[in-house]
This record gives structure tokens, sequence and C-alpha cells, in this order.
């Protein structure tokens, strides 16, 4: 997948690392967009209370908030194209990661680094993608100028950040 990521969904993307990592703690979200095109949603986790965990070496999204960002994404027209987390400190997938990240052909999933203090630039990041069996290091999505909508969602809802 060829998709683009525009500067307003890194800034977000960073942003709610940050906020979470100075904390000591992960967090991440997913991309949403039609297919093969420019991200136009950043799905951020919301509150622990309603179905995620944060924690320092592991963000849990619990099914009943995956399955309302699903349908709502539905609704949209968007599908998800990506998951996003932060690591306290490397790019590379964890063991829980490789076998509890969502296991579909060609998702990506993308590690952002030093979750306390990210590193703005999406192409030092993380980028894997799954090939059916294993999942391999991919190219970064092209970064573009543009505004993209960011949302929060958890098991209560979708809300506008």
């Amino acid at each position: 997948m060829n998709a683009e990521l525009t500067e307003s969904a890194v800034s977000s993307m960073v942003a709610h690392v940050a906020e979470y990592g100075i904390t000591g703690v992960e967090s991440g979200g997913f991309l949403l967009a039609p297919a093969g095109a420019t991200v136009e949603v950043v799905a951020l986790a919301g509150s622990a209370q309603a179905g995620i965990v944060r924690r320092p070496e592991q963000l849990i999204i619990s099914g009943a908030a995956i399955e309302v960002l699903c349908e709502w994404a539905d609704d949209a027209g968007l599908r998800i194209v990506a998951q996003f987390h932060s690591h306290r400190r490397g790019t590379s997938l964890s063991p829980i990661d490789k076998v509890g990240g969502m296991r579909v052909q060609e998702f990506v999933s993308i590690v952002i680094p030093r979750f306390a203090n990210p590193e703005t630039d999406a192409s030092s990041w993380g980028w894997w993608h799954f090939d059916s069996r294993t999942w391999r290091t991919r190219a970064a999505f092209d970064v573009v100028t543009g505004r993209t909508r960011t949302i929060v969602f958890d098991e209560g809802g979708v809300h506008d950040q």
C-alpha cells in the first residue's frame, strides 16, 4: 500500500505519544483512509476506563473499542490501514506486538520510539507490514502537506479531539 500521511497527522500522533510517554506508558491508535489513499483520520486511543490499558511496555485496546472504531469507519467510508503505538526506546516490534498485533495480510504497524520525546520525522519510526506469515520492514508512508481529522475512540464511542 502506498498511502500518504499528512504533516498534521504526524503532529497528532507525536503529541499523543508524548502526552502518555512522559508518564512512562505506551499509547497509540489507528490510521483510517479510503483504499490506497491519503490518511484522512487519526484515531487516538481514549479512556483507560473504557477498554484502553496503557503500561510501560504494552498498549491494550479491547475488542469492543476496536469494534466501535470499525463501525464508525465503515459508516464514514473508511478503513483502518495502519496501527501506531509507542515504545520507550527502539523501533522494532516487541514479541507481544508480533503475536498480539493485527496479523492481517499487508496490515501496517508503526512503532514510534522514545515515547517521552518522540521523533517528529516519520521516516525514523519503525514501519512494518504483515505478509501472511511474519512481520517485515517496509518503507514509511510519504508525508505530504495537508490537514487530517483527529478523533478519540474507546468502548464509549468516537469523538472529535
